[in-house]
């Protein structure tokens, strides 16, 4: 199982994290980032699904620029599309 998340401190970059259990605990040591969101902390909400080719679609929004005075005008929305790496995340004793 993995989620998908902006970090707790920041919600500048789009992460995703690996599960052992069932989603019980997250492995935070190895996340893999799969984009920076935004330059000032405004973005987020990502949403995921899996794909019929079993890759992984992410969309979220996020502010990309700072030049217009009103937040709305520099907001756009981004998709990924991903797979989780072959060998991640890494098994630790």
């Amino acid at each position: 199982m993995v989620r998908v998340a902006n970090t707790l401190t920041t919600r500048a970059d789009l992460r995703t994290e690996d599960d052992r259990d069932q989603g019980r605990t997250w492995d935070l040591q190895h996340p893999l980032m799969l984009a920076f969101a935004s330059w000032d902390n405004y973005g987020g909400h990502p949403r995921s699904i899996v794909m019929p080719d079993a890759s992984i679609m992410t969309g979220y929004y996020a502010r990309y620029f700072k030049e217009h005075a009103t937040v709305n005008e520099d907001i756009v929305s981004h998709c990924l599309d991903w797979n989780v790496p072959d060998h991640w995340p890494p098994v630790t004793q």
